[in-house]
């Protein structure tokens, strides 16, 4: 949605050509194009003479544009305030009442034809901002903060002129609060400066990342490009030896001089403000009160205010209360693995990687899920790992919890779960903070913390999240969930769209905490597996952590270990899907879709099923450009779905109503194509090398924990990856023929509109 209300699809149909052309002959001129070729050239003269005979040929045409000074100009205009309407989403069936605010601080220095002296200032502007995102950030570390706030290096990642920009969002009643709050706390940054044991770690950060960055310069010479492009457009000097002198400026660089130019730079009221308010919002504001109560925030009398952080998650005390427990060696097992067995019953499984030799990877489950537990919401049960990891664990909240790990430099990431059929818990760390991992995997079991604060913070994140998808596009989201709903896949194991943000809203708070302690208290029939690492020192903390996790008796007359099976759909059918309540569109999602019940699983039938989709892509994308397939958005994808045991592959697209007709009938050819064997070698041989990288001896997709979690979970065995590279190159388009035909059969085929 553009500033006029216009979506996408209205921007295209009211589209005027000649704008483009017109753009195109003002801009697309040899004056404006650079040429810039890295690598081992050994004869420089010779390419400058190729390149000179191809492209001199080319003339500036009449009239056309020099390409104005952007930069010069912002630096150079005078301070800036506007208040922006924004224009309703109309699409969408919620309002965005809240007001945004944009500040910016201009750097014009940061533009040098002296060397080095750009870089430096840089340098110097990436520190300031990560120290004032880190100053800032306390801001919106509690369950009570109303305000949503954001620190931009627009230099850095949009390539637009340098400024720090500070944004803040909030409801019209909250927004002089949040101003207050924000100014105030950059005030005191401005008043104590960055203290000395900050200063250290920073700077021993930095200097580190240049070492990192002239690696990298030197094993990937195209990175070159960058530089060569601020020279071009910015004039900014070559420098070969850039990040080396740079480090040796960086290692003389004093807090001193670092806290006068953060001084300098956060000193004054930002020269840029925009607010972007709602359409026909009433709020009003003059620019003289707005910059004076940014000017009293920011010299008012300050005092520091100390975050508290704690230095443990368990005290000593706490730790030396667990006694390791003992533990018995199996032996040895599927794919190298050894197999452990706990005092406590807990199942442990070893994985040494020796690709894995820097991190640990913990996976423990269990068989018991949403399914069994019958007496309580089926969103309180499936979004309480959610909701209890948002209020921290043992006697910190969240952002406590977030700040120690920070201060220890540990890279953890960790998070209990529980789905239809299943529950557990998945953490990773570096090898260093292997005893913090297992601590707050205890820690999750025994001591989830219960904080009615934190489940209102949780709800409203998962609004504003529901709103603004930060890594997925909700439309399609929605559809392929919808699907998958179809099949039998519970409506609370979907993590984004509709259907999780309608679980958000029914989750209970109370029902929430329940049913966690309810399925997080039998640990008789847990699993872990645990990959990386030294086996002598993982041991001592396994006993300790895992061996202490005792089961409760609070859980037994909870649990229904029935679970009523569903009948599986059989092809074919076209289904009609309805789409979310909180939104209207005039495009429409049309999938076709090939659905197989598997009584076992088969891992070569597995890969070839990679390879029909993998060849269905390179055909699809062939067809909806030769034949002029109008579709906005094209996706297909297979899947082995472990729980309902069905092989699927797809083939969606996203179009106008009036188009659904053209792209089932050419999707329908294709398949058709595909088991009649018309498979052309090109397109097969694609869509083999792509697997074969995937999935053959050196694969990315290899993953001998998720092989470990199959056989110990599901019973599922599959081939090693010499024996999946050798069945790979064996295959042929023959093969492949012989398979479409048994999959793509009239009872697997399913078709779905949206």
């Amino acid at each position: 949605m553009n500033d006029l209300g216009e979506s996408y699809i209205d921007q295209i149909n009211n589209f005027d050509p000649d704008n483009l052309r017109k753009y195109y002959e003002d801009w697309y001129q040899p004056k404006n194009v650079a040429i810039a070729i890295i690598g081992n050239i050994p004869d420089v003269e010779g390419l400058q003479d190729k390149i000179m005979k191809r492209f001199s040929r080319f003339r500036n045409k009449k009239g056309a544009k020099n390409v104005p000074d952007c930069f010069s100009e912002y630096f150079s205009r005078p301070n800036q305030f506007e208040i922006i309407e924004r224009k309703r989403d109309t699409t969408i069936h919620f309002a965005n009442n809240n007001l945004e605010v944009k500040f910016f601080y201009r750097d014009s220095l940061i533009r040098s034809s002296k060397e080095l002296q750009a870089a430096k200032r840089q340098v110097l502007w990436e520190m300031a901002n990560e120290v004032l995102e880190d100053h800032l950030q306390p801001l919106t570390q509690s369950y009570s903060s109303n305000f949503k706030l954001g620190v931009r290096n627009t230099f850095k990642y949009e390539r637009k002129p340098a400024a720090t920009s500070i944004s803040i969002e909030a409801e019209p009643k909250d927004l002089e609060y949040s101003i207050t709050e924000v100014f105030s706390k950059i005030n005191e940054l401005q008043t104590y400066g960055l203290l000395p044991d900050k200063w250290e770690e920073l700077k021993l950060n930095h200097l580190h990342n240049l070492e990192k960055a002239n690696k990298i310069k030197k094993e990937t010479p195209n990175l070159w490009i960058d530089d060569i492009e601020r020279n071009f457009w910015q004039k900014e000097p070559l420098t070969p030896q850039k990040h080396s002198l740079l480090k040796a400026w960086m290692e003389q660089l004093e807090l001193q001089d670092f806290n006068t130019f953060m001084d300098n730079y956060f000193g004054k009221v930002p020269r840029d403000i925009a607010i972007i308010k709602p359409e026909h919002s009433t709020w009003k504001v003059s620019e003289d009160d707005f910059r004076s109560l940014i000017h009293r925030n920011s010299v008012k009398p300050v005092l520091i205010e100390k975050t508290f952080t704690p230095e443990h998650l368990l005290s000593e005390k706490e730790v030396n209360k667990l006694k390791p427990k003992s533990i018995s060696f199996l032996g040895e097992n599927y794919k190298g693995s050894k197999e452990f067995l706990l005092q406590n019953g807990i199942r442990v499984v070893l994985l040494e990687d020796k690709n894995y030799k820097e991190k640990v990877s913990v996976w423990g489950f269990d068989s018991i899920g949403t399914a069994n537990i019958t007496n309580t919401n089926l969103y309180s049960v499936a979004k309480s790992p959610d909701i209890i990891k948002h209020a921290g664990i043992g006697n910190y909240n969240k952002f406590e919890v977030d700040r120690l790990l920070k201060s220890k430099n540990a890279e953890i990431q960790i998070s209990p779960y529980i789905e239809n059929k299943e529950s557990g818990i998945k953490g990773q760390a570096d090898l260093q903070n292997t005893e913090l991992l297992f601590q707050m995997i205890y820690l999750y079991f025994t001591a989830p913390r219960k904080d009615k604060a934190a489940f209102k913070h949780w709800k409203r994140k998962e609004l504003e999240i529901f709103l603004h998808p930060p890594s997925y596009s909700l439309h399609p989201k929605d559809f392929q969930n919808s699907i998958k709903n179809y099949f039998g896949k519970s409506k609370g194991d979907f993590w984004g769209g509709t259907y999780h943000f309608n679980g958000t809203r029914e989750a209970t708070y109370e029902g929430a905490f329940n049913a966690y302690q309810t399925i997080f208290s039998d640990f008789g029939n847990y699993t872990f597996i645990i990959r990386g690492g030294d086996e002598e020192a993982l041991l001592p903390q396994i006993k300790k952590y895992l061996g202490n996790l005792n089961s409760q008796k609070v859980r037994t007359d909870k649990i229904n270990h029935t679970v009523e099976k569903k009948e599986f759909p059989t092809g074919p059918q076209k289904v009609k899907l309805k789409p979310s309540e909180y939104y209207e569109r005039d495009q429409v999602f049309y999938a076709i879709n090939f659905t197989e019940k598997i009584e076992s699983y088969d891992w070569k039938k597995h890969l070839m099923l990679k390879l029909l989709s993998a060849l269905i892509w390179e055909m699809a994308m062939k067809f909806s450009s030769e034949e002029g397939i109008a579709a906005y958005y094209v996706y297909n994808g297979s899947e082995f779905d472990r729980n309902l045991s069905y092989f699927s592959a797809q083939l969606f697209f996203e179009c106008f109503k009036d188009e659904v007709n053209v792209i089932q009938m050419a999707s329908k050819e294709l398949f058709k194509k595909i088991k009649e064997g018309n498979i052309k070698q090109g397109p097969f041989d694609k869509a083999l090398n792509r697997i074969i990288r995937l999935y053959g001896k050196n694969g990315i997709k290899n993953d001998r924990e998720k092989d470990l979690y199959d056989f110990f979970r599901h019973g599922i065995t599959s081939g090693t990856s010499d024996e999946k590279e050798k069945f790979l190159h064996n295959l042929n388009k023959d093969d492949l023929h012989k398979f479409a035909k048994s999959f793509l059969r009239e009872d697997h085929m399913f078709e779905f509109e949206m």
